[in-house]
């Protein structure tokens, strides 16, 4: 098993991909636990002894740590003598509580590279974003939702500098949100990235920008509802964070999100920008990733 992980985890770094992910969350999480790499490294990896991976499984058997959540045409008494009868007997020893949510700063710009050779460069900017309890962090969400689909127009369609710009905001307990594209032309790409976020942050998003975005979020969110699955994912990624209210109302704390919210939230955490790059050091000018949303 060991031998598989080393496997996967070597693999792993051939996916320009994913070595970009983890010099983003190196770069940027430092002395947090985000930026440890989740499906760990050589080196921990042999690390390990059957006793030490032994005694770690029988701490996780504990009903302290656990969320189990079942959708379906049950009754609930029949479900507690089912979870009675099979997990019953696990020990429930106290566990720490979850860290408590905050939000993510980025004041400064910064510029992390790594040379590979590559057909295309690939690059992702890391930026702050407001904590997952925030209501804040539901009209960030539709922001950056906004900024996706104008890149898409801008760096795409309109300048084919990518087949793959993107924008997203992650809900974690060390919430952020990035700006990511693959290219040929990097000075070209992140130019024209800053820029889109210069306009919203200055001339505003539209009525029509917030409307459009929120049709998008409640599309998704109920095409999501379809699988049973889903649902069931999203209740128990909730009660780990602490709220069931983030799921069973989403589409209220979306619907409620005004325009003058967005836009202060956008241009409250829409400020330095983390960049981490992949490919041809040598075709970067340095002064287009210092550039700063202002």
């Amino acid at each position: 098993m060991k031998q598989k992980l080393i496997a996967g985890i070597q693999n792993r770094k051939s996916n320009p991909d994913n070595t970009l992910s983890d010099m983003c969350m190196k770069n940027t999480f430092q002395g947090t636990r985000y930026a440890y790499q989740v499906p760990g490294t050589v080196e921990t990896m042999k690390a390990f002894t059957q006793d030490g991976v032994k005694n770690y499984y029988n701490k996780l058997l504990n009903a302290n740590r656990m969320v189990l959540v079942i959708v379906g045409n049950l009754e609930e008494q029949d479900i507690r003598k089912m979870v009675e009868k099979d997990f019953g007997s696990l020990p429930s020893t106290p566990v720490k509580p979850m860290p408590a949510a905050i939000a993510t700063t980025i004041d400064t710009n910064s510029l992390h590279t790594e040379s590979r050779k590559l057909s295309t460069n690939y690059i992702q900017g890391m930026l702050g974003a407001p904590a997952f309890t925030s209501p804040d962090s539901y009209a960030f969400r539709l922001a950056f939702n906004i900024l996706r689909n104008k890149l898409f127009e801008e760096v795409r369609t309109k300048r084919n500098l990518s087949y793959a710009p993107q924008a997203f905001a992650s809900t974690g307990f060390i919430p952020y949100s990035a700006v990511y594209v693959t290219t040929t032309k990097p000075n070209e790409a992140v130019t024209v990235m800053v820029n889109e976020m210069d306009t919203l942050k200055n001339d505003g998003f539209t009525d029509t920008d917030l409307r459009d975005s929120k049709s998008e979020y409640t599309t998704y969110y109920f095409m999501g509802k379809q699988s049973t699955y889903n649902t069931a994912y999203s209740l128990g990624v909730a009660k780990i964070k602490g709220s069931i209210d983030m799921t069973t109302h989403f589409i209220d704390h979306i619907d409620a999100v005004t325009l003058p919210q967005m836009q202060k939230v956008f241009s409250e955490y829409a400020n330095g920008i983390n960049w981490n790059y992949l490919g041809d050091e040598s075709m970067i000018d340095k002064d287009v990733f210092n550039r700063k949303v202002e």
